[in-house]
């Protein structure tokens, strides 16, 4: 089973260096982020889902697809490099509520 310890500070993309920030819900695993669209020069929050399958965690959105790893870390790394690759949205916070 997929654990949420040691939750990274900051993500290292190939653009920037994205903060993520822990907020308790205690409702469902989530995470949030904050991006700009360069192209569209508009900046918007998306949300996303956490689940654990077979003991990886994938980070999904029905806009805009899953991201997977072995650690909360990676799956967050593919996020903001796909995000950024696919459709040019910079991250600029990760906010990952739990």
């Amino acid at each position: 089973m997929a654990t949420f310890d040691n939750i990274p500070n900051r993500i290292l993309c190939s653009y920037s260096e994205v903060p993520v920030r822990v907020r308790r819900s205690g409702d469902n695993i989530k995470v949030g982020v904050e991006f700009f669209a360069e192209e569209y020069d508009i900046r918007g929050v998306h949300y996303f889902g956490v689940v654990d399958v077979q003991g990886k965690i994938n980070i999904v959105s029905k806009h805009l697809g899953g991201y997977t790893g072995e650690t909360l870390e990676d799956a967050l790394k593919e996020l903001c490099e796909t995000l950024y690759s696919e459709h040019k949205f910079k991250v600029e916070k990760i906010v990952v509520e739990i």
